[in-house]
């Protein structure tokens, strides 16, 4: 191996560290090695020793080849040093020299291939061979182990038969049942089943398969089971605590302290015992102590009035026991009776006293009406008392204690109460703002009722038009919150007739709030009010807007000057009807209309004819085609307002059949 400035690490098979000059290094092989920071590691897993090799693999020390193996010193330290349980002499080797085996501690088989010829003092340095009876000692030679293989512990193996041996034993390798022996050949199958052994389980219930080897082995490992061991804790046959559940091994010795139970006596203070293989349940029975009840019977100045009684009880149980009775006075408590609740001793006075009566007190107001139920004392004949009237609430009294003695068979006293007052406040506010617009306080007496109306607000509702109530003992404080009210506005549309001429509009407005509402078109028809507008005051509003679908023709007369040359001319004429108007005859005079004629739309018409003199030579007569600018233009619009007429007519006439 070269050195490359690193530091090389020698190790055995078993990981032991060696010396660079250790025997059997030379004819070592370094099977494996691995790289770590400054450093290389090399670990033997195989190599030769004298003529044959040496290798481990799981455990298994194998020497394989021909002829005899190394020869070694008992302080040689051997690269597989001790990482090896079972040893193998495979066929070929004939010798096994001096030192080859000297760690017999992790050692539990050893096979030897009848080719061995040769076991030399020592080879199995600190091992020891032992027959079939696991008593005999066999000499370490090759006369008596060679063919044969051996099985045990710490170096410590025995013969194993030709054919097939399965041995039984406990977990510390003391014998669990008597070992199995079959006499087979190589090929032979066989099937063993493990013999039960009471409280404990085999590590396999059969060994079975095909003999291998001429001398094969099996250890068969019992351990015992574990069984549940149950202790129940009981008072009179029901749970006094919660049991005690452990797993025992089978065999095993157990040892459970009863727990302690205040007040109560254990009938097996340890549960003790060894664990079968069905597992136990035992009972512990508890049963109470008696503990001592003392009884004293004393006058109310403490004096003795019987003798003290002692009674031993049960923890736990009831008792009674009647008081002695003693003429002119009265026992308290007349029986002495109850539960021993406590694992302690325990002791009770009787008192006796003379006859009692009730004092009574009234508890009324200055009108002597009783406010509160009366209070009662228990006081006894010819005793003072000093007892403080109750509180009652809401009023308050001067006498702040009675006093007095019991004299006669009873007494009744009044104590009177003068109410309290308390203050009632009303604040008033507008929700949209929450700002407080006016407040209102007085000074109420206790229990009294009051009645107050919330002040008007033009245009607004209290949610609380009146305050009423009762006072109470703490004073009320009161909040009236003011709303905007709204009020209906409804704007029917009618047509003249007084029919409906389109759905009424309806919506609510608050109280201040300007409204507008535009008139539904309606063709051919024309509202008296294009809308309808104006401030919500405090009162619901109802419109009407009536559509009519009559217009009015005018048709003014003059001459060139402008001056009247004829009365007008009007007429009311429906929407889409037709009208011919003659113009009149003056003398000396042509209109420049004839006639005025058309088809009524949906708004008024204006017209004019204008009379020029005859001897102007103005053109006169004819149908209102000719005459002047005025009347040319205006026949002309006459005649598209007509076209305009008929077809809106038309649609008027189709809407009128569909809403009807």
């Amino acid at each position: 191996m070269g050195n490359d400035g690193y530091t090389n690490y020698l190790y055995s098979a078993s990981g032991a560290t060696l010396s660079p000059t250790a025997n059997l290094l030379a004819g070592a092989h370094l099977i494996q090695y691995k790289y770590s920071t400054y450093q290389y590691v090399y670990k033997y897993i195989g190599g030769d020793s004298g003529d044959v090799s040496w290798s481990i693999t799981d455990g298994v020390l194998t020497f394989e080849g021909t002829g005899a193996t190394g020869y070694y010193g008992s302080a040689t330290v051997l690269p597989w040093d001790n990482a090896y349980s079972k040893i193998v002499i495979d066929s070929g080797v004939t010798e096994i020299g001096s030192y080859v085996f000297k760690t017999p501690s992790n050692v539990t088989e050893a096979v030897i291939s009848d080719s061995v010829t040769t076991i030399h003092t020592n080879a199995f340095s600190g091992f020891t061979f032992k027959d079939y009876d696991g008593t005999t000692i066999i000499d370490p030679t090759a006369t008596y182990l060679k063919n044969h293989s051996f099985t045990g512990t710490s170096g410590i193996l025995q013969l194993m038969r030709n054919g097939i041996t399965v041995l039984y034993k406990f977990s510390d390798g003391s014998t669990a049942s008597e070992d199995v022996y079959q006499s087979l050949t190589v090929g032979q199958p066989y099937n063993i089943s493990s013999p039960t052994v009471t409280g404990y389980s085999p590590s396999s219930t059969a060994i079975s398969g095909t003999l291998e080897k001429s001398s094969e082995w099996y250890v068969v490992t019992y351990t015992p089971n574990t069984y549940q061991l149950t202790i129940r804790y009981l008072r009179d046959g029901n749970s006094i605590s919660p049991d005690s559940v452990s797993n025992v091994v089978f065999g095993q010795n157990y040892s459970v302290n009863s727990p302690n139970i205040s007040g109560f006596t254990a009938d097996i203070t340890t549960v003790t015992g060894t664990m079968d293989a069905e597992g136990k349940t035992i009972s512990v029975n508890y049963t109470p102590l008696s503990y001592n009840l003392t009884i004293y019977y004393k006058y109310d100045n403490g004096d003795t009035a019987s003798a003290t009684r002692i009674e031993s009880v049960e923890y736990l149980s009831e008792y009674s026991f009647d008081s002695p009775v003693i003429d002119g006075y009265t026992a308290s408590p007349a029986t002495v009776s109850g539960t021993l609740s406590s694992p302690t001793a325990q002791s009770r006075t009787v008192y006796y006293y003379p006859p009692s009566y009730v004092l009574t007190l009234r508890c009324v107001d200055p009108e002597d009406n009783e406010i509160a139920n009366a209070a009662t004392y228990n006081v006894y004949f010819n005793k003072t008392y000093n007892v403080y009237p109750p509180s009652v609430t809401g009023y308050t009294t001067t006498t702040y204690n009675v006093t007095g003695t019991m004299d006669t068979e009873g007494k009744t006293v009044d104590v009177t109460y003068t109410p309290n007052n308390y203050t009632l406040t009303i604040t008033y506010t507008q929700a949209a703002t929450a700002a407080v617009f006016d407040t209102f306080t007085q000074s109420i007496a206790y229990n009294s009722e009051y009645h107050i109306e919330s002040p008007m607000l033009p245009g607004y509702a209290a949610n609380h038009p009146v305050v009423e109530g009762k006072m109470d003992a703490l004073g009320k404080s009161i909040n009236v919150v003011y709303t905007i009210k709204t009020f209906s506005l409804n704007v029917h549309y009618k047509y003249s007739d007084g029919s409906e001429a389109s759905p009424t509009h309806c919506e609510n407005v608050a109280y201040g709030s300007s409204f507008n509402v535009t008139s539904p078109t309606i063709l051919g028809y024309v509202p008296d009010y294009n809308s309808i507008s104006g401030v919500m005051g405090m009162h619901d509003l109802d419109y009407t807007v009536v559509y009519n679908n009559t217009f009015k023709i005018t048709i003014v007369y003059v001459y060139a000057d402008g001056s009247v040359a004829a009365e007008p001319y009007t007429a009311t004429v429906g929407y889409g009807s037709t009208f011919d108007v003659s113009s009149p005859t003056l003398a000396g005079y042509t209109p420049d209309r004839s006639s005025i004629s058309g088809m009524m739309g949906a708004s008024n018409l204006d017209y004019k004819v204008t009379y020029a003199s005859a001897s102007s030579g103005g053109n006169g007569g004819g149908n209102g085609t000719s005459g002047s600018n005025d009347g040319g233009t205006t026949t002309i619009l006459v005649g598209v307002i007509g076209v305009i007429a008929a077809i809106s007519l038309i649609l008027t006439a189709v809407m009128f059949i569909r809403r009807h």
